[in-house]
């Protein structure tokens, strides 16, 4: 697999701030099929006194199936983050395409839906209760509920 880098050199960092704007591939976020355009990102980089303070932003389309009714989906992720480094040591230059990775994939929702107002499927038919309503949803009788049992309580 091919090794993504982002490499920030401390000495020109003492002189002036780093600004870099690049994209890779969506290997770069060792994810399987479900990354569908380039990573793009941007950042600046400047010293302080403490460490490294990196300001930037990132951009990537995700493929996945929506968690109510699915449907594939393909969702914009885009973030914003602020990275500080402050343990430098004495090297010359730092790697930084880890941090950068771990930002994106933060961003990524734990659960894609297709819409705000996805109406998801029937819990008994199964049915996409986007494309229309079921006649199970009348006739199936109530499931029991697991708090039935507080009721018969003294």
């Amino acid at each position: 697999m091919k090794k993504y880098s982002v490499k920030l050199s401390i000495s020109r960092l003492e002189k002036e701030n780093i600004s870099i704007s690049d994209s890779f591939d969506a290997a770069f976020l060792e994810l399987e099929n479900s990354v569908a355009s380039p990573v793009n990102f941007s950042f600046e980089a400047q010293l302080h006194a403490s460490g490294i303070v990196i300001r930037g932003n990132a951009s990537v389309k995700i493929n996945g199936e929506c968690g109510r009714c699915l449907e594939p989906v393909t969702q914009d992720i885009e973030t914003e983050y602020t990275i500080m480094l402050d343990e430098l040591g004495n090297a010359d230059e730092i790697d930084i395409s880890d941090y950068i990775r771990e930002e994106i994939l933060l961003a990524f929702p734990a659960n894609i839906i297709c819409s705000d107002n996805c109406a998801g499927l029937c819990p008994y038919c199964g049915i996409n209760l986007n494309n229309g309503l079921c006649k199970c949803r009348d006739s199936a009788p109530a499931a029991p509920s697991p708090w039935d049992k507080l009721d018969e309580l003294k």
